[in-house]
Formats: structure tokens, C-alpha cells, sequence
């Protein structure tokens, strides 16, 4: 049998381009997970630091506004409770959530962005696009049940208390 002709593979990698291809991997990985846990540092450390510091300080005032309505609760309950009965509060949050959602949404695919994912090997190109729809769809999924649930608590109360009272449960 005559010999087989030799085909050449792909072109084996030296160590020093591994090394790199793992670096720019786990950058792209930490962009996505410093998004998810603060939103906008991705891009205050390696994007665009304008829209990074309206994020952090969107969530910091998000954060801020919960722990003072903690407070409030232990300090006046009956105040809270009037508030977050009614149905003007639950309106504005419940589109407040909605827009959470499609701004977490942008700040996921644009920390993808910046992993420049292309420069990536194939496998990890598919890993960090994965990881990407998982933490988006979760994170916006989440979001949107939870505007729902406040849609819902809005029509209750103005189905028990009437439409327009501007008082809440008493």
C-alpha cells in the first residue's frame, strides 16, 4: 500500500502563547463575575469609566435606599408598610426592576465585550459566550419575576383597597 500523504494539524502552540491564552481566558472570566457581583466594574477598570461610575453609583444609591427602608422599618413599621402598599411606590418599583434588568443585561454583554472574546481560543470563546447567557438570562430572568411579583402586589392592593385611596394598607 502506498504511503499516506501527511496532513498538517493545527499549529502547536509554544508555552509562552498557552500562557497568554489562558490569561486573556481568565480576564474575560473575571469581567464577567465583576459585573455579576458589582455591576459597572468591569467597565471602570478596563471600559468606558463614565458608564462604570453611573453603575456603581446606581447600584451603591439602590443599596443605600434598601438598608434606609430597613431602618425605617424598625424605627416606624407601620410607615413602610403604608409605603410599600402603595400602589404609586409599586408602580415605580416595579419599572425601576425592569430597568435594572435591561441594564444589567448591557453591562453583561458589554463585559463580554471587554474579554475580547475573539482573541480567544475556540473552546474558551464558548465557555465565556455560556457563561455570558447563563449570567444574563439569570440575572434578567430574576429581575423580571420579581417585577412581576410586584405588578402583581400592586393590582391586589388596588383590588382590595380601591384605585387612587394614596394611602396604602392603614
Amino acid at each position: 500500500a502506498p504511503p499516506r500523504p501527511v496532513r498538517p494539524g493545527p499549529p502547536r502552540r509554544t508555552d509562552e502563547e498557552s500562557r497568554a491564552s489562558g490569561v486573556r481566558f481568565r480576564r474575560a472570566l473575571s469581567l464577567l463575575l465583576m459585573t455579576l457581583v458589582a455591576p459597572g466594574s468591569a467597565q471602570l477598570s478596563v471600559g468606558n469609566r463614565r458608564v462604570g461610575q453611573l453603575a456603581l453609583r446606581v447600584v451603591l444609591g439602590l443599596v443605600g435606599a434598601a438598608l434606609l427602608l430597613l431602618l425605617l422599618w424598625f424605627l416606624f413599621p407601620d410607615a413602610v408598610l403604608r409605603l410599600l402598599t402603595w400602589a404609586p411606590f409599586l408602580w415605580l418599583l416595579r419599572w425601576v426592576l425592569v430597568l435594572l434588568a435591561v441594564g444589567w443585561f448591557l453591562l453583561l454583554v458589554d463585559a463580554w465585550r471587554l474579554g475580547r472574546p475573539m482573541t480567544l481560543a475556540r473552546d474558551q470563546r464558548l465557555k465565556v459566550f455560556a457563561l455570558t447567557a447563563l449570567l444574563s438570562t439569570a440575572t434578567v430572568a430574576s429581575l423580571l419575576v420579581a417585577s412581576s411579583y410586584v405588578g402583581s402586589a400592586r393590582d391586589l392592593v388596588t383590588g382590595v383597597f380601591g384605585v387612587g385611596t394614596g394611602e396604602g394598607v392603614k
